[in-house]
């Protein structure tokens, strides 16, 4: 293996890693607000209502979340 082929796989370990790594916070984000959410449908007795709203901000949330990361990233 030269210099170049180890470099290469090197990037390409890095890039798994962090893409990897985004699509564990993009789940974690929502998992956790959505379970939030549940919790709080059984304190309040709303049913599915705020279930759906911690999930859809949860979404929201971990879209601007990957948004900063890969901003930060790249430029």
């Amino acid at each position: 293996m030269t210099e170049n082929d180890n470099k290469k796989n090197r990037s390409t370990l890095q890039i798994f890693g962090r893409v990897s790594g985004l699509g564990i916070s993009f789940a974690l984000i929502i998992c956790v607000t959505a379970f939030l959410g549940y919790k709080a449908d059984l304190f309040f007795s709303t049913e599915p209502i705020l279930t759906c709203i911690g999930t859809i901000a949860g979404f929201l949330l971990a879209l601007v979340s990957i948004y900063q990361i890969i901003k930060k990233d790249v430029l």
